[in-house]
């Protein structure tokens, strides 16, 4: 059974002592791969926080990045809303503006006038 009867110095062991000197090394033995196993988990750890590390950098590199295109875009949305705005004031003026001098022309010369007006606006 892989049991030897004689210690170091060649005296007889009883079964109780081969028993207990055969249990301690398969003690330090399951304690030494124990140790093996916790070293290897705590390196493979420390290999998973610095890829998750690195992941969350660079999210936060991508995010920031979204949020400055989003800023960017919202500032050039913004100006051609203003832009156009603005042009529609200044048709609606130039269109006030030509109604109000349209009601002080006689009838037939309204009626003319109207119909350029459709063709160079």
């Amino acid at each position: 059974m892989g049991f030897v009867d004689n210690s170091p110095d060649n005296k007889p062991l009883s079964l109780q002592e081969t028993y207990a000197v055969k249990r301690q090394e398969h003690q330090s033995s399951l304690q030494k791969k124990e140790d093996e196993m916790r070293q290897l988990f705590v390196l493979k750890v420390k290999d998973k926080e610095g890829q998750l590390k690195t992941m969350e950098k660079d999210l936060h590199e991508k995010f920031d990045k979204l949020k400055k295109d989003h800023a960017e875009e919202k500032k050039r949305l913004d100006d051609e809303k203003r832009r156009l705005d603005d042009e529609m004031d200044q048709f609606n003026q130039k269109r006030k503006q030509f109604n109000e001098e349209m009601a002080t022309l006689p009838a037939k010369t309204r009626k003319v006038d109207r119909i350029i007006f459709v063709f160079f606006y």
